[in-house]
């Protein structure tokens, strides 16, 4: 079974976002964080499902919130690269894809 590992920054981005919304309404966060951990267990069940994106990458958008979670399947594990928002600048992350694991 393959792992899934975080780019720091797609961690940090994590972090960073359950704050927000949890400072913005109580639980608000904590919904954040249950769909991003369901959406990574829907990747993780069928990684070749979700579509490409650019530079080998696959995106998986979540239904809820504005976000996008942008991965490679490895033959390893499934690494992620950014929990991007939506309407920031696009590819702000792409540096990131020459420190894979």
């Amino acid at each position: 079974m393959k792992s899934v590992i975080f780019h720091p920054n797609a961690e940090a981005e994590f972090d960073n976002t359950i704050s927000f919304y949890e400072k913005r309404q109580t639980g608000l966060g904590l919904d954040f964080k249950n769909e991003i951990l369901r959406s990574i267990s829907v990747i993780h069940d069928a990684p070749q499902r979700w579509p490409f994106y650019k530079f080998g990458l696959k995106k998986y958008t979540l239904h809820r919130f504005p976000f996008t979670i942008f991965y490679l399947d490895e033959l390893e594990c499934i690494w992620i690269v950014a929990i991007a928002h939506n309407f920031l600048r696009p590819d702000y992350w792409k540096e990131r894809l020459a420190k894979k694991p």
